[in-house]
């Protein structure tokens, strides 16, 4: 797949988001093919572990994004938004975001609009962790939801919340200037979400559970999107 077969799917009537494995073993030979500041942002990195996720991260999202346009990886030009997301010309009317932690990176693909992802484990922290975040992150509406669930519910509830909020404010462009805490989610049933008090019924709100992380998006595509796993070859 790495030569021959395309990464782009039909984002006509679905965004798609993928779900890619951080393979360590496989950076080396793929860094090459990022661009030259791309390949000085991973010496920056001290540790393998980061140098590999960047790595193939990053060559996903160009190979994806240049099989959707029918160009080559090198040929892509990124620009930057005011809070650092980057994104595509206009012409393109190619639209994602990309996400990662320690063990898989999220990549979402629309011809809708700007986009958010963001992908956490629930194993990243203890309720006593979360406790200590809970002023700066949830609303109190969030946080007495949250007390009411048995203690085993509570750390994926909250990386659902968390995940959630990023994404939303990845999909506005607002990157970390905007205030967690203003931002109110409902997911008891179809999530929506309330900034500063008045509801945004314009975005999409999704998050499912999936190889045990959570991934959450926001889009303007009304339709489901699909998911596609993808790991490379050994």
């Amino acid at each position: 797949m790495l030569k021959g077969d395309s990464y782009a799917d039909d984002i006509s009537v679905h965004d798609v988001i993928y779900i890619i494995a951080n393979n360590m073993d496989s950076w080396p030979r793929l860094i090459r093919d990022l661009a030259q500041y791309e390949q000085d942002q991973v010496d920056q990195f001290v540790f393998e572990k980061d140098k590999a996720r960047y790595t193939v991260s990053h060559w996903y999202m160009r190979r994806i994004l240049a099989d959707h346009l029918g160009c080559t990886m090198s040929e892509l030009f990124f620009f930057q938004g005011r809070f650092g997301k980057p994104y595509l010309s206009v012409e393109t009317g190619l639209f994602f975001n990309l996400s990662h932690c320690e063990e898989y990176s999220v990549l979402v693909v629309s011809r809708y609009g700007e986009v958010g992802v963001d992908v956490e484990s629930p194993q990243r922290m203890s309720v006593s962790e979360i406790d200590g975040l809970t002023q700066s992150v949830l609303t109190s509406a969030e946080h007495e939801r949250l007390d009411r669930l048995p203690v085993e519910q509570q750390c994926e509830s909250f990386i659902r919340l968390w995940t959630l909020k990023e994404a939303y404010l990845k999909q506005k462009g607002w990157g970390l200037h905007y205030e967690l805490n203003k931002l109110s989610f409902s997911i008891d049933g179809p999530i929506e979400v309330e900034v500063a008090g008045m509801p945004d019924c314009d975005i999409k709100l999704g998050s499912i559970m999936t190889q045990g992380h959570i991934v959450s998006w926001a889009t303007l595509n009304r339709a489901e999107p699909q998911i596609r796993h993808l790991n490379l070859p050994a």
